[in-house]
C-alpha cells in the first residue's frame, strides 16, 4: 500500500490559513485595546481567549509580574483552576517558568512535564497536583524588560509544534 503524500499546496494553504487567523486575532485585540484602554482586564481576557482559539490548549493563562517579586495570574481559560483549587494564582517569580522565560527573554517549551523535569520548582508543584502536562511559556516584554508571560498547557501532554511556538512568540 502506498503512503499518501501531503502536497506542498496543502501545507501552503494551512500556513496561509494560520497566518489569516493570526492577523484576524491581532486585529480583534487591537480594536479592543483602542475601545477599552481604561480596562486592562478586558484586554487580558481577550488575549487569553485568542490564544485559546489559535492554539487549542487545554488551559491558557496570562501572568503579570507584581512589584513585590511575585507573578499573578490575571486571566485564564480552561479548567485547571476550577478543578485544582490548590494551584497557586500568585507565586514567587523566581520559582516559576514565567520568571525563567522573562529572565532568559525566550520562550520555554516543556513537551512533557513529569516527575523528572528539570526546571523551576513550580513545574514540579503543578505536576504533583495535576499529573503530566505539556507547557509553553512565552515572555511578555516591554522595552526589553520582562513584565509577564503567556502560558499554554495541554493535558494529557501533547507537545506544541514549532509553528505554534513561532506564532506564540510573535503574539
Amino acid at each position: 500500500m502506498a503512503k499518501s503524500k501531503k502536497s506542498p499546496g496543502s501545507a501552503l494553504a494551512r500556513e496561509l490559513a494560520e497566518a489569516r487567523a493570526f492577523q484576524a486575532a491581532t486585529a480583534d485585540i487591537l480594536r479592543l485595546v483602542k475601545r477599552s484602554a481604561a480596562d486592562p482586564q478586558q484586554i487580558f481576557d481577550a488575549i487569553v481567549e485568542t490564544c485559546q482559539r489559535l492554539f487549542a490548549p487545554d488551559n491558557a493563562g496570562l501572568w503579570l509580574q507584581r512589584d513585590d517579586g511575585q507573578v499573578q495570574l490575571v486571566a485564564h481559560s480552561g479548567d485547571f483552576y476550577s478543578s485544582h483549587r490548590d494551584l497557586p494564582t500568585v507565586a514567587p517569580l523566581a520559582t516559576t517558568a514565567t520568571g525563567l522565560a522573562m529572565q532568559r527573554g525566550e520562550t520555554l517549551h516543556y513537551p512533557e512535564v513529569n516527575a523528572e523535569t528539570e526546571g523551576p520548582p513550580a513545574l514540579r508543584a503543578w505536576y504533583d497536583s495535576i499529573g503530566p502536562y505539556s507547557l509553553v511559556v512565552a515572555p511578555m516584554l516591554n522595552e526589553g524588560r520582562g513584565i509577564g508571560s503567556l502560558a499554554l498547557s495541554r493535558q494529557p501532554p501533547r507537545a506544541f509544534t514549532d509553528p505554534e511556538i513561532s506564532l506564540l512568540q510573535t503574539f
